[in-house]
């Protein structure tokens, strides 16, 4: 799966950050988050946004003894450089509206610390009472692209699959089929093969990579009006995944795509912790 992300067609510093996306129901907000995470409300701060009231993109940073990271990892987030704790841990918030509701998405540098403290926000802090974690329908997702093609969203936001893993069903000798490439889904082998195969029910899809782009000047860029880009890894359990620059200037985007798939009608409610299906990184 390609890892390219790019503001302006430049590559950037950028890291894996795993998600979990949320729905309101009892007044969840990011203040209630970073507090619950002990970081105070002067070591966050707001990412630029030209849609604020709608989107909002925050940044708050955890100092901790614990190494969630190893290799040569541990010198770029080691406080002093030499790979000794303690270590920084930049995470992000977003939260917008859409359709109605109030959607979040909490964003963690690496699954196993995302993990324990999703379980820590379900545990200790009774996240599932105030919000829905949501699931994406990837099957449903994968049949609106096969139709539509690239699916347009707000202010020219275009939304592609370009990856998609297929779990076989009844088959021991195989346990799934990934289909890659510029859109796998105009190739002939899915279309004269997989497809049919996917109406028997010997194929489902559950894992997809979806190509999200926003135009130069549509709202939320990295100020000098380029195009912001980002690849958005799915899977059907509410596992989230993408790279994003370390200034996190392609983040109003992601917000943006989530959304589109709340109006494609391709997130469901689930209640488990889907950080326990990923392993660590």
């Amino acid at each position: 799966m390609s890892n390219q992300d790019v503001v302006g067609g430049q590559p950037t510093d950028q890291h894996y950050y795993h998600f979990v996306v949320a729905r309101d129901r009892r007044g969840f907000s990011l203040e209630s988050y970073w507090n619950a995470l002990a970081i105070g409300a002067r070591s966050f701060e707001s990412v630029p946004d030209r849609e604020a009231e709608r989107f909002v993109v925050q940044r708050g940073r955890l100092v901790l003894n614990q190494a969630y990271a190893g290799g040569e990892l541990l010198r770029e987030i080691s406080e002093s450089g030499n790979g000794a704790p303690p270590y920084g841990y930049d995470l992000f918030g977003l939260r917008w509206r859409s359709a109605g509701s109030t959607l979040f998405a909490l964003g963690f540098p690496f699954s196993k610390m995302a993990k324990e403290y999703v379980g820590r926000l379900i545990g200790d802090h009774r996240l599932l009472q105030v919000v829905d974690l949501q699931k994406a329908d990837v099957a449903s997702l994968v049949r609106c692209c096969e139709e539509a093609g690239a699916i347009s969203g707000d202010q020219g936001l275009q939304l592609q699959v370009v990856d998609v893993q297929f779990l076989v069903v009844g088959d021991p000798n195989v346990s799934d089929v990934r289909l890659g490439g510029v859109d796998p889904l105009r190739a002939r082998i899915y279309k004269e093969r997989l497809k049919g195969e996917i109406a028997k029910r010997y194929l489902r899809p559950n894992q997809c990579v979806v190509l999200c782009e926003l135009p130069g000047g549509a709202g939320a860029t990295d100020g000098t009006g380029r195009a912001l880009r980002a690849r958005l890894h799915i899977d059907g359990f509410g596992n989230f995944k993408c790279y994003t620059h370390k200034i996190f200037a392609n983040l109003p985007v992601l917000g943006r795509s989530i959304a589109s798939l709340q109006k494609l009608k391709c997130l469901d409610k689930t209640s488990q912790n889907p950080l326990d299906r990923v392993p660590a990184d």
